[in-house]
């Protein structure tokens, strides 16, 4: 076999001369020999590669899946005592990598949501308002309760947990994917503006606090955005009813005393209103 392989000198040298690195490079390299004969050698499996490749294959694959079992079950020992020097390791390994991947989640969620959003406190009454807001809409969308204490300490901030696992869980409505539904609940729910931007709120806050829920802030918060125009375009295109026309009360003189019938409240009316004061000082009152 013609081999380019440095290594291929080292099976020609006398053993006894070879150094202790040089029996290691030629035993690696006896070793890839005798896997290119397994190969040439054996059949082809229904993939199309090598018999020797698809063992060896699954051979890795299985020991992967044994060294992942003993890792999640020293991950999940109680008792960190009783744990080697190379299983505490492991622990070790793990928790920097899940601080790593949290400092991470934290410098995203910073660039999508402003400071002074993620570092806003709220007022006792503001956070009885979200809980009961909160509490009603889910009960609509999954006929089942949810922990308001849990999410009073959310609001306060006096509990913090960048997972807040229980909320992920309980409210699926409020992952990405499934804000276009509960934008459409709302829009079905609550045809009032004024109260559809009420109640899409502590929804808002509540996704600006939860790191995992931050795409979810933006598309939300842009929906309140379209609410708070939308509610300032009819504002101004504000169009009085012929019936509110009639409780609009004419100010002029004549107008309130044709309209009152009892003489002694004409006659006050009168005194008060019709008549100057006396006084310089009180002459334009």
């Amino acid at each position: 076999m013609t081999d380019s392989d440095p290594r291929a000198l080292l099976v020609l040298k006398p053993f006894k001369n070879l150094s202790d690195d040089e029996i290691l490079q030629m035993r690696a390299y006896k070793s890839k020999l005798n896997r290119i004969k397994n190969i040439s050698t054996m059949p082809i499996g229904a993939n199309g590669k090598s018999e020797f490749i698809n063992r060896n294959t699954e051979r890795m694959r299985k020991s992967r899946q044994i060294i992942k079992e003993q890792k999640n079950k020293i991950l999940q020992s109680n008792d960190i005592s009783i744990l080697n020097e190379k299983q505490l390791q492991i622990v070790l390994n793990d928790k920097l990598k899940q601080i790593k991947l949290l400092e991470t989640n934290i410098q995203n969620a910073n660039k999508l949501i402003p400071k002074k959003i993620i570092e806003k406190t709220y007022s006792e009454k503001n956070i009885i308002q979200y809980n009961k807001i909160i509490y009603r809409v889910h009960i609509e969308l999954t006929k089942s309760e949810i922990d308001t204490e849990y999410l009073g300490k959310v609001f306060s901030k006096t509990y913090i947990n960048i997972k807040y696992k229980y909320l992920i869980d309980t409210m699926p409505y409020l992952q990405e994917e499934n804000i276009p539904d509960l934008i459409k609940h709302f829009d079905n729910t609550y045809l009032n503006i004024n109260k559809r931007k009420a109640y899409i709120t502590p929804f808002v806050v509540l996704c600006s606090i939860i790191t995992q829920l931050h795409n979810s802030y933006e598309i939300l918060t842009s929906y309140m955005q379209s609410l708070i125009k939308e509610s300032e375009n009819k504002r101004n295109d504000y169009d009085i009813s012929f019936e509110d026309s009639k409780k609009i009360i004419d100010f002029q003189p004549v107008e309130i005393l044709d309209s009152i019938e009892d003489i002694t409240q004409k006659l006050i009316f009168s005194i008060y209103t019709l008549i100057l004061p006396r006084r310089l000082q009180v002459s334009n009152v």
